[in-house]
């Protein structure tokens, strides 16, 4: 499950090919589309990743012909991740890659801004005052369905486990695992997995990630 952690950010949908030959030109990456569809906030999702040695390689040039091409580049990091973007014809263009080596990936996505989301799935369950949910990514990974609810909150990660623990236990949930920053728990036949994240200041994130096989709403 933990890999599904992994497209957090994206906020994508694709609708060309996302990239050139000059992109790719003797660098040493593998490209593939991800077969499986994801939903994020309502819009319909699909991931092309690369991945292999010249990943780094591969954003640098893909930024260049951006910014040839005149577009604005913005840039930050998050997660562990790299993260460039641009506004380009209507389309929100994004890049996220990490990794060195053979082991470096990334993934590319387009966001329609004018297409009309479908509903979102619905809130795994309330949050303490100081919080509030944000994107959610539904979608099929490994033959099984998934949702991934992520949300911010004003207080440390630590102040969070007192508050959550009798909420999640109240709605059948009991946790298998837990460590400082990831929780493992089932329910039945789903099993889920929370993340709380220290973030600036006082603030912290919490992901929580719903995995339900034969489930494909």
């Amino acid at each position: 499950m933990r890999a599904l952690f992994i497209i957090v950010c994206l906020f994508a949908a694709t609708l060309a090919a996302p990239f050139e030959k000059r992109d790719l030109g003797g660098l040493a990456v593998t490209v593939e589309a991800i077969p499986e569809e994801v939903i994020v906030d309502g819009l319909a999702v699909n991931i092309t990743r690369a991945s292999g040695a010249g990943v780094a390689q591969l954003a640098q040039r893909l930024q260049v012909r951006w910014r040839t091409e005149g577009s604005v580049v913005h840039a930050q990091q998050m997660d562990g991740w790299n993260i460039a973007s641009r506004l380009d014809q209507g389309r929100n263009e994004l890049l996220q890659w990490r990794g060195e080596g053979e082991r470096a990936e990334l993934l590319h996505s387009f966001l329609v801004i004018d297409r009309q989301p479908r509903g979102r799935a619905r809130a795994p369950f309330a949050l303490p005052r100081a919080c509030a949910w944000g994107r959610v990514i539904e979608g099929v990974s490994g033959g099984s369905a998934f949702e991934q609810h992520a949300a911010h909150c004003e207080t440390p990660a630590q102040a969070l486990t007192a508050a959550l623990q009798p909420r999640l236990q109240g709605l059948g949930w009991s946790i298998r695992r837990r460590s400082d920053a990831v929780w493992e728990l089932q329910r039945s036949s789903d099993h889920a997995q929370l993340a709380l994240i220290d973030g600036p200041a006082r603030g912290s994130s919490l992901v929580w990630l719903r995995v339900h096989a034969g489930d494909h709403r």
